[in-house]
């Protein structure tokens, strides 16, 4: 059910059979031969769909469809969707086939989709895809023809795991129906969406769990909202602020400052005293699109229970000509308590942000805040209308934010090591060599060679992978060597420093301090202890401080808790020299860098492979295909 006035595609999902009557969706990945209920399909319309692919030259390419009218066997039609690539596949790529296929069904009353092959994880994102694409905002449409509108209320998918496929859809459905929320609020007319009203579907919400307090003129007069206030000022339709609170932290509640979304909410904005001329002054409905997509945010955290503690604060006014309306020139007190002078009433946005965001920071005392508004028009000019701007005071924050917004790729060129009882086996390491590499590599003139690489019993590539390696301030200095002199780096420790510390609290791990140089101690206060070197690196360790050597510990291990054995994930089983450990009580990389990115969304992983080409957008800047 949406949450909204949008028209939402319902979706179910069944085991596999060839349905009697309506649509069929097949889904082909490249060069890929018929099976399963393509098969099925193609015997039971006697040779259509293998006669429809070869007319057409059909090969299952990304982005490419095949459509079969009346094929028989009772289906009004068949779609075949290419995919690409199966060991190519990403979740946005089955988004957008998911996109195709509601497209393609449009006019159809009943379909489904044949998803075997496919994950869980991957049918669930194909199914947003087509929810997504099967959005429609028609409240105010009267003339539509019945023929002219969209048929398809309700797709079937057909998935091989249909209770996995349903947890692991259950999600992304909170996430569409917070995003068909904004999608309404900013697709609702002016003179029906003021502020009252926007607020009014903001206490709605709290069926959600959510907390919701709404702020009215009088409640923001006397907490000193001047700047706000002097914006709203001019209209009949009263300011207000809506605070929406979400505790999904759990046990945690109350521990951790909740992280702050804050959006501008100007439901119209003529301008004010200074007017907007009047043309294109009808998208300026669109001037709250920055509290529509935190409200809708909230909802969507909300819905899929997300574990954080968050508060989404917009403020909502209308900035309109009248007598009572602000002046340029006029001078205003902000919640902060400073005075500001209004030059140019259409630079409205940063005033009512300014009171908003200064009442989250000292209310709430977040650990950071997002702010979202449609700020200026310039941002357009600038970038275009496939990026946003982003100002940060963070650049810790800011790299995080924006990795959200992209598509991450991560090539391994080998196999990570497995996992195997042999990684303790020093005659399989070192005699039979069972993990040397098997790749060609050449050097600069183009001569093949075998890389010189350190085995360790028990891993490999996973050791260094694992190790959060600091450097030391003397290591971005010059430095003198047999080879002559390295210059210093361009960039200092402290430029690093932050991204240490988040990396360090990201993965409980740190070293000593007073031994371990790269602590400096001037770091936050961490509740964990201090990592403990294995008993097979102890040694070696002690052999070196006897020939006058000065090892220091690197935090490698992670999890290994010998101080609070009830929380550790150790077991105890004397084999802890080996890499990987089988019960992820130790580091490797695979367990604590490679497994926690691939819970996000947006990143894909592709192993034994090397990227041939990039393919780019015009401007270059984009990529839009990666050839391995």
């Amino acid at each position: 059910m949406s949450l909204g006035s949008g028209i939402m595609l319902d979706i179910a999902f069944a085991k596999p059979a060839l349905p009697k009557t309506g649509a069929l969706v097949l889904l082909v990945a490249a060069d890929e031969t018929a099976s399963g209920l393509w098969q099925q399909a193609d015997q039971a319309t006697g040779g259509a769909v293998a006669r429809a692919l070869a007319a057409d030259s059909f090969k299952g390419a990304k982005g490419k469809s095949c459509v079969i009218l009346g094929p028989g066997a009772g289906l009004s039609r068949i779609v075949v969707i290419g995919l690409g690539k199966r060991d190519e596949l990403t979740a946005r790529t089955l988004e957008e086939a998911g996109g195709a296929i509601a497209t393609q069904l449009a006019k159809e009353a009943v379909a489904a989709v044949a998803a075997s092959g496919l994950s869980a994880e991957q049918t669930a994102s194909l199914a947003f895809g087509a929810v997504l694409r099967g959005y429609r905002f028609d409240k105010y449409r009267t003339k539509e023809k019945t023929e002219d509108k969209p048929k398809l209320a309700k797709l079937t998918v057909l998935a091989d795991d249909v209770a996995a496929t349903r947890t692991a859809f259950s999600p992304m459905r909170a996430v569409a129906d917070g995003v068909f929320l904004t999608r309404d609020l900013v697709s609702e007319p002016p003179n029906v969406l003021h502020p009252a009203e926007m607020a009014e579907r903001c206490k709605k919400l709290t069926h959600l769990g959510l907390k919701v307090e709404v702020l009215g003129p009088k409640e923001m007069g006397k907490l000193g909202f001047g700047a706000l206030l002097g914006v709203a000022q001019g209209s009949v339709n009263e300011p207000r602020m809506v605070v929406m609170q979400w505790h999904g932290a759990g046990a945690r509640k109350g521990k951790h400052k909740p992280v702050a979304f804050i959006g501008k909410g100007v439901t119209f904005d003529s301008g004010g005293i200074s007017i907007k001329p009047a043309a294109g002054m009808e998208d300026m409905k669109w001037d709250m699109g920055g509290a529509g997509t935190v409200i809708g945010l909230m909802a969507a955290l909300a819905g899929r229970k997300a574990k954080v503690d968050a508060v989404g604060l917009v403020g909502l006014v209308e900035n309109m000509p009248s007598g009572s309306a602000q002046r340029p020139g006029d001078v205003v007190t902000s919640y902060s308590g400073q005075t500001i002078e209004v030059i140019n009433t259409d630079a409205e946005g940063r005033l009512v942000l300014a009171d908003v965001l200064w009442y989250a920071q000292q209310k709430y005392d977040p650990q950071f805040m997002v702010d979202l508004a449609t700020l200026t028009g310039a941002i357009i000019i600038g970038l275009g209308h496939e990026h946003a701007g982003m100002f940060a005071n963070d650049d810790t924050l800011a790299e995080r934010l924006a990795a959200a917004g992209k598509s991450i790729l991560i090539l391994e060129r080998g196999e990570h090591l497995p996992r195997e009882v042999e990684n303790w086996s020093s005659r399989a390491v070192f005699v039979q060599h069972r993990y040397r590499t098997r790749e060609q590599w050449f050097d600069k003139r183009g001569k093949p060679f075998t890389p010189n690489t350190h085995y360790w019993v028990g891993g490999n590539t996973t050791f260094y992978g694992a190790a959060l390696m600091r450097l030391r301030e003397r290591d971005f200095e010059e430095a003198q060597h047999a080879g002559g002199v390295s210059p210093a780096w361009p960039i200092r420790l402290e430029d690093l420093a932050p991204y240490y510390t988040e990396a360090e609290i990201l993965w409980r791990v740190h070293g000593t301090r007073g031994v371990d140089p790269t602590e400096k101690g001037d770091e936050p206060v961490y509740a964990y202890p201090a990592v403990t070197n294995d008993p097979g690196v102890e040694q070696l360790k002690d052999h070196w401080e006897k020939l006058g050597w000065r090892p220091f510990s690197l935090p490698l291990g992670v999890n290994l808790d010998q101080e609070h054995p009830v929380t550790s994930a150790c077991i105890k089983c004397k084999t802890c020299g080996g890499y990987p450990c089988l019960v992820k009580a130790k580091s490797d990389a695979r367990t604590l860098a490679i497994e926690p990115l691939l819970e996000a969304h947006n990143v894909t992983l592709l192993t034994g492979r090397m990227v041939k080409t990039l393919e780019t957008d015009a401007g270059g800047k984009t990529v839009t295909e990666v050839v391995c």
